[in-house]
């Protein structure tokens, strides 16, 4: 660390804080594996099994934050890069490549069925690679002169550093949260036991994890008549133990299916309209989050820490609401790029025309979206016309004559909105063409793809000051302007997309499609005057409800007999 701060290089402070990391993650890892040696008592009947894991969940926060430092001190150095003196940094890589050596060889064995040690594991393993990094560092540094290598290549390990931490989170995340491990299968052990003689019925199984390796399962089985229940008890719970290999295995013997009771079902129709209404708002909310940055972060750079911040978030939830850990693409990778590039290209030009118009401008000229979708469907889908889409044309046009989008001063910010709806009508098309109805996991991965996308905005617009604070006299303090773009990340992105995959799953996708068109510009607009008192023009309410309406029957119309054909980028998978 001392050379670190001396040299100025990012990529030896972020070796330096990663080797604190990993000796803090290596105490953690051998207290937390004491402490689940101890034996159960009564306040603790499981024992202190679940030590490792609240161990793995520190490792995994010491990595996370490491992390986000790295990136963040590697960005504000790319605009104003340092001359670094390379010997010393050649110095403290060779001392940190020969003590990870030994810890590696230390430790290797055991975090194959650790997840704790997997932590600490992964700890060296990454600050071996930053040692490497510091090596090629200073090598190009001496060699070409080219200063910027430093800060691109400690952001370059940031970013390994957070994917590192994503994933022992996630694994601690769901171990702690009674998640099925992801080596048993729920269904094959219903099926395994509905095959053990005199078994008639398995239900209510439930399979959960006290730590790595040790599995705790139960369940209730139902036994045929005339039947020695002792008996069945004793082939079920044989068979969980020496197939599955359960360290604990609890099994309720009936002869009628008892079925819990105490718990009151909760209405999903009304579960799905309450998930609405807060994707409506989290929707309406981007054109607030862009204003309040008020500038100081480049809109191009903004657009990329709001795709890593949904990325993360989508990352991060997903497996929670699934119950499944996240998988990678491999044999959906070309859709999951594809849509990344768009997702990228429709939110980065949404945002921009949010900077150059007010939000009700945006977000209704963006909803022009629906003509474009019947146009490009028409052209390359070989979609017909109906009578009635003359008429729907027809009120679109005179809705948009009276919103005037080349009057008033907002013609570019207007056009640009306009264009965006086509940029989305393309996105929605190509899923067509690809036969993609279902909503799944992989948009998560497509806004990762979609961030990486947008990642050389930090060095051609610059990372902006993200330090910043603004303040704000109505609350009587001041925020700082990385709040808004991870609000602008988090909630109007991430959590937006969560639900639409959510909602896509059990709901009409056109149904949704419906409420989006004509709910979320009016909430937009709506806190547009709220917040910034802009009050659209007369004309603008007038056309703007004209198009809002005319986008519904179109989308009303098109929906006939296709009512389950892609409407949102979440239906990638």
């Amino acid at each position: 660390m001392g050379i670190g701060l001396w040299t100025g290089s990012i990529a030896v402070i972020s070796d330096a804080f990663h080797t604190f990391s990993a000796v803090g993650g290596v105490l953690v890892a051998i207290v937390a594996a004491k402490l689940a040696r101890r034996p159960a008592d009564e306040d603790r009947s499981f024992g202190w099994y679940r030590a490792e894991i609240i161990g793995a969940l520190v490792n995994g926060g010491f990595l996370l934050g490491m992390a986000l430092i790295v990136i963040v001190m590697g960005a504000m150095r790319l605009s104003d890069p340092i001359e670094l003196p390379t010997g010393p940094m050649l110095w403290a890589a060779a001392g940190g490549l020969f003590t990870e050596f030994i810890s590696l060889g230390l430790i290797w064995k055991q975090s194959q069925s650790d997840l704790n040690v997997k932590g600490a594991l992964w700890h060296i393993i990454q600050t071996f690679v930053g040692s490497l990094l510091i090596i090629v560092t200073a090598l190009v540094i001496q060699f070409t002169g080219f200063l910027l290598i430093d800060p691109i290549l400690g952001m370059g390990f940031g970013f390994v550093l957070l994917w590192a931490s994503w994933g022992i989170l996630r694994d601690a995340a769901h171990l702690l949260m009674e998640g099925t491990p992801a080596d048993v299968g729920l269904s094959d052990v219903t099926g395994a036991l509905e095959q053990v003689e005199g078994v008639a019925n398995a239900h209510h199984v439930h399979a959960w994890a006290l730590t790595s390796g040790r599995y705790v399962f139960s369940g209730h089985v139902r036994v045929a008549d005339e039947t020695d229940p002792q008996a069945v008890l004793a082939a079920a719970h044989a068979m969980l133990k020496e197939k599955f290999g359960f360290f604990f295995v609890t099994l309720q013997v009936e002869d009628t299916c008892l079925d819990e009771s105490g718990a009151e079902a909760i209405d999903p129709e009304m579960k799905i309209v309450l998930l609405l209404l807060l994707i409506t708002l989290s929707e309406a909310t981007i054109g607030v989050f862009v204003k309040l940055t008020d500038g100081l972060i480049p809109i191009q750079t903004l657009n990329f820490y709001a795709l890593s911040f949904a990325a993360a978030f989508l990352m991060a939830v997903m497996p929670l609401a699934t119950g499944r850990p996240l998988r990678f693409p491999k044999g959906n990778l070309k859709d999951t790029a594809i849509i990344g590039v768009l997702i990228a290209t429709q939110i980065s030009v949404f945002n921009y025309a949010m900077t150059l118009v007010p939000i009700a401008n945006a977000v209704i000229f963006w909803s022009v979206a629906p003509f474009f979708v019947f146009i490009f469907s028409a052209l390359f889908l070989g979609e017909k016309a109906r009578k009635s889409y003359i008429l729907i044309f027809a009120v679109a046009l005179t809705g948009i004559v009276l919103a005037k989008p080349l009057e008033g001063g907002h013609m570019i910010g207007n056009l640009v909105a306009l264009g965006d709806g086509a940029i989305y009508a393309a996105m929605v098309t190509y899923m067509r063409y690809e036969g993609k109805t279902e909503a799944g996991n992989d948009i998560a991965w497509s806004m990762l793809a979609g961030a990486l996308i947008l990642s050389p905005a930090l060095i051609l617009a610059g990372p902006g000051t993200p330090a910043a604070t603004i303040s704000y006299a109505a609350l009587g303090m001041d925020l700082p302007v990385m709040l808004w773009a991870a609000g602008l990340g988090i909630v109007s992105t991430g959590f937006a997309y969560f639900g639409i995959s959510i909602v896509l799953k059990t709901l009409n996708a056109n149904v949704y499609a419906l409420v989006d068109i004509i709910v979320s510009p009016v909430v937009a607009s709506t806190l547009g005057y709220l917040i910034f008192a802009e009050i659209p023009a007369q004309g603008m309410i007038y056309g703007g409800a004209l198009l809002l309406g005319a986008g519904f029957w179109l989308t009303r119309e098109m929906s006939r007999g296709a009512e389950n054909r892609a409407v949102h980028p979440c239906q990638c998978a």
